[in-house]
């Protein structure tokens, strides 16, 4: 989405009211099979590009505007899926803790929030490819750059668990590689906090099935960083 700006945006939370307003309500219209047109955004040229494939929940998409310095992706969740409370709690939870954990290695979420029916988050935009998608095209990885690739993820992972929160869905999905070779890990949709796991207060058997722990997998409470790990 390429938006018009009055001047210069200081900051994304600056322009909560202004662009990404807009860009929400044109990639709204865009979910519901309609052109991203001028008119429905509020005016200028306004073009929609689908980042990924669209998941179960949701639909992310580039936010380029034009008087600031920061490319952002856009995360709409599906008009169907915010009518499910439990749904959209997750999805806001999800935005919580992107922006709670403030890490090289970890896809930072800016700002989340509500138009009309619409939930969206606005996030760091990654310019790179899934490590699935890159080591599906080359049918692999260089010894020293499936190294890279975990021990960035290490580093990740052992920052979420200081600050008391596991994955619980790391795959080669989740996991973006830049184009200048750094790693990200994303899609924090699972993560929670070890204590309300082990309290017994949230659902433990969630994941993708060919990644999940067996502890995971067999509803145990006492999970930590090594079903991550896993």
């Amino acid at each position: 989405v390429r938006l018009p700006g009055p001047g210069p945006v200081g900051s994304v939370n600056d322009a909560g009211a202004g662009w990404v307003r807009r860009a929400v309500i044109g990639l709204a219209v865009a979910l519901a099979g309609a052109a991203v047109a001028g008119a429905a955004a509020g005016g200028g040229d306004d073009r929609g590009e689908l980042l990924t494939a669209t998941g179960g929940f949701a639909t992310l998409f580039r936010a380029d505007p034009v008087f600031a310095t920061r490319r952002v992706a856009i995360k709409i969740l599906h008009p169907d899926r915010g009518r499910d409370p439990a749904t959209v709690k997750r999805f806001q939870r999800e935005a919580g803790i992107m922006k709670r954990l403030d890490h090289p290695h970890i896809v930072k979420a800016f700002e989340e929030g509500q138009y009309e029916t619409i939930h969206y988050i606005v996030m760091e935009y990654v310019d790179g490819d899934s490590l699935e998608r890159i080591v599906l095209e080359a049918a692999g990885l260089k010894p020293a750059d499936a190294l890279r690739v975990t021990l960035q993820m290490a580093e990740a992972l052992h920052h979420m668990q200081l600050e008391g929160y596991i994955h619980r869905d790391v795959k080669p999905e989740n996991i973006l590689i830049k184009l200048m070779g750094d790693v990200k890990l994303c899609d924090l949709g699972f993560a929670l906090e070890i204590r309300q796991i082990n309290l017994g207060l949230a659902d433990v058997t969630v994941g993708t099935t060919n990644y999940v722990s067996p502890e995971q997998a067999r509803g145990e409470l006492d999970l930590k960083v090594g079903t991550d790990i896993y």
